[in-house]
């Protein structure tokens, strides 16, 4: 299973401050506070840990069908190469293990989380949730070679999302998300 976070920098910046007291310890194990306070750019990783332990509650979510319930201190992330680009690492959840790729510009942060080190997925990002949609439907039309105009997004009863047809589920290997002016996607290229 996968899923994806990503976080609009600026909007992350203006609307949330990680110093205020309590905020850390409420989000974060003593082991990834270290990480964030040890940085030389704190802010930074407060996001990408953040988006890691989401990407990865969204493929947890998804594969179990489990109802929403999101506790990131249950979620213990690790950081296993740091470039200037990209942030890799690994989130446990219970007894799975979910492998993460940060992928980082100025402005935005984009996390793919999955089961597998190695996926291949189409990765996708605009400003437009429906623009998203739109090119997520064309994606998955071309994959299940149905005519995009019969394809539906809906929220299966624990809010996950899935692609269907005739109201039939045909695909649900995919992930969506958005924040701020910032909106991704990521497709396993797997029959879904």
């Amino acid at each position: 299973m996968i899923g994806n976070d990503i976080i609009d920098l600026e909007v992350a910046a203006s609307q949330h401050t990680w110093k205020r007291k309590g905020f850390l310890d409420k989000l974060y194990t003593p082991q990834e506070q270290e990480i964030i306070l040890k940085s030389d750019s704190p802010a930074l990783f407060v996001w990408a840990l953040w988006a890691m332990k989401e990407a990865s509650y969204k493929a947890h979510q998804r594969k179990f069908n489990l109802p929403r319930r999101f506790n990131p201190k249950d979620y213990c992330s690790k950081l296993d190469d740091i470039r200037d680009n990209y942030i890799l690492g690994t989130v446990n959840i219970g007894e799975c293990l979910y492998y993460t790729e940060v992928h980082r510009s100025i402005y935005k942060l984009h996390c793919i989380a999955s089961q597998e080190r190695s996926i291949n997925i189409v990765e996708y990002h605009t400003s437009s949730i429906d623009s998203i949609k739109s090119h997520l439907i064309t994606k998955i039309s071309e994959e299940q070679n149905i005519k995009p105009e019969l394809l539906n997004i809906q929220k299966n009863e624990n809010f996950i999302p899935y692609a269907s047809h005739n109201g039939k589920p045909v695909c649900s290997k995919f992930s969506i998300s958005h924040h701020g002016k910032y909106s991704a996607y990521i497709l396993a290229l797997t029959n879904c």
